[in-house]
């Protein structure tokens, strides 16, 4: 016999990758459900002031684990503070 409950998962650690600058997503390293550990590269955006020529930033997993959410895509326009990835 098999029996089919409805369950819900809750992680003991909910982390969510914030914006550090405005800009635009360059790429996405890490997609839906991928698993990351702590380090791994995640995103990288690109600073669109035109007078300064900054290199891209890549931000990375604060903790390890699986990518649960995913609120950009590449091409997206981000601001400071704006939440991109779980």
């Amino acid at each position: 016999d098999l029996l089919i409950y409805p369950a819900r998962l809750t992680p003991k650690i909910n982390a969510a990758l914030l914006s550090e600058t405005d800009g635009i997503v360059r790429s996405i390293r890490a997609p839906l459900g991928k698993q990351v550990h702590r380090g791994d590269a995640v995103l990288s955006i690109v600073n669109t002031d035109p007078v300064y020529q900054y290199a891209p930033m890549t931000l990375t997993a604060p903790v390890s684990g699986i990518v649960s959410h995913v609120d950009v895509t590449e091409g997206s326009h981000v601001t400071k503070g704006q939440k991109l990835v779980t």
